[in-house]
């Protein structure tokens, strides 16, 4: 019997602390937990969560490193394309410099044929100016060696007959 009695006790003890888990727990889960409770259940929750967070930050990595891949195409091709373009816009430059450099010579070579001409003008011009100048000075000067042979003449008539004769 004492064994009975002891299975009995046994089994009272099982269900009063069954029945007082049930309550406190029924008591923990009814009333507001003290924020370190609170993060101890949140810190449980978070462990149960764990495998579907792990999958999700999984797939966030995939995305991002294809999404990294992606933009390592984008950015190879964008420095295919400059340093191509850099390529081109070089070309370009160097043959705009030739161009440069030629037209640089021909306006030289105009500007020297523009100057020869206007040097050419200037002594065209001056010869002239100096032909009529000359013109107008034996003009000038036979006028007057006449004049003053006309007027030693009227003083001495023989000399004016001998510079007639000479002439």
């Amino acid at each position: 019997m004492n064994n009975h009695n002891s299975d009995r006790v046994y089994s009272y003890r099982t269900f009063l602390g069954q029945t007082l888990l049930a309550a406190g727990l029924v008591w923990g889960l009814l009333l507001p937990a003290s924020a370190a409770e609170a993060n101890i259940i949140d810190r449980v929750k978070d462990f149960y969560y764990l495998p579907e967070n792990v999958e999700k930050m999984q797939e966030q990595y995939e995305q991002t490193k294809q999404q990294l891949e992606e933009q390592k195409e984008k950015l190879a091709e964008a420095m295919r394309l400059s340093q191509e373009t850099e390529a081109k816009l070089l070309e370009q430059n160097r043959r705009l410099a030739e161009n440069n450099q030629t037209l640089q010579n021909r306006l030289q070579v105009i500007e020297k044929v523009a100057q020869d001409r206007e040097k050419l003008l200037r002594q065209i011009k001056y010869t002239g100016i100096t032909a009529i100048i000359l013109v107008v000075l034996y003009f000038l000067s036979s006028r007057i060696i006449r004049l003053s042979i006309w007027r030693r003449g009227k003083k001495e008539p023989t000399e004016i007959i001998i510079a007639e004769d000479r002439l």
